[in-house]
């Protein structure tokens, strides 16, 4: 080979290797720019799994708190109907009101139900409603009904239901 041939062929391949380098440059920045934004959409990802999984933590505690607290409190069954009647009855006599007629009523299995004729001061009967929601055994009020009369003296009638005891 002549000199000429041989320093054009050098100047040839100094211009490939140049170009390599180049090409290999952009690719690697290219490369290195697609890593960051994995990097940072990677770190936003781990930041919103991170709270979620701080608030679901926080969650849990407050529905184990929750439930601990619905553990400790615990609702009485009556035994027996006179058992529930006369639960019933005491808070209407503690409340100034009386009672003319208790009858049991149709209620659902493993119910016992009650209407109970009353008539007393209305301010007398919302006490002893609050009572009857107060009391350490289950009962539920599935219906009231109520006349005004002089004085804001009331009769009516009110159908109290609880679970008995078997």
């Amino acid at each position: 080979m002549t000199s000429k041939s041989k320093s054009s062929f050098l100047l040839l391949l100094l211009f490939l290797l140049g170009g390599a380098l180049v090409y290999g440059e952009y690719s690697f920045g290219k490369t290195i720019m697609e890593l960051r934004r994995s990097i940072e959409s990677l770190t936003v990802q781990r930041t919103v799994l991170e709270r979620t999984a701080m608030e679901q933590t926080q969650q849990i505690s407050v529905f184990k708190k929750a439930l601990a607290e619905l553990e400790t409190y615990q609702l009485g069954i009556p035994a027996n109907e006179v058992d529930f009647y006369s639960l019933v009855q005491k808070e209407m006599e503690k409340n100034g009101l009386k009672s003319n007629i208790i009858r049991p009523v149709k209620a659902a299995n493993g119910r016992s139900a009650v209407e109970i004729s009353y008539e007393g001061p209305y301010l007398s009967f919302v006490p002893t409603l609050s009572d009857w929601r107060s009391l350490k055994v289950a009962v539920r009020v599935s219906s009231v009904t109520m006349q005004g009369g002089e004085d804001l003296a009331i009769k009516g009638n009110v159908i109290l239901e609880s679970v008995l005891g078997k």
